[in-house]
């Protein structure tokens, strides 16, 4: 998704069998639908606009590559909310929520 530059993705959650990825550019926002194998597009909608990370931050792959680094369990959610990234995890029935700074990656408690 980075890679394609489609604007700042400000959350991503796994939904009904697909991720849901809302990417923001320029004051618009779009929710992709993506299958969760192949990463392949399967529909997109415009939504409103949301908070934006700050510039000069971590990419969200490299949080996400962070989180999962740890193996705390299966993100399930991931959002950019009050200047920080939320990610919610869940293993072995309970759900974590995580709150990660943007330009460290450092877990906040």
């Amino acid at each position: 998704m980075e890679k394609q530059k489609l604007g700042s993705i400000t959350d991503a959650e796994f939904d009904d069998g697909l991720w849901d990825v809302k990417v923001c550019k320029a004051a618009a926002c779009q929710i992709l639908y993506l299958d969760p194998k192949s990463g392949e597009e399967i529909r997109r909608r415009n939504t409103v606009f949301d908070e934006l990370p700050p510039e000069k931050t971590l990419a969200l792959s490299a949080i996400i590559q962070s989180v999962e680094a740890r193996k705390l369990g299966i993100i399930t959610e991931v959002e950019f909310d009050a200047g920080f990234w939320e990610v919610e995890i869940r293993k072995d029935g309970q759900k974590i929520k995580l709150v990660i700074d943007p330009k460290t990656g450092e877990i906040k408690h």
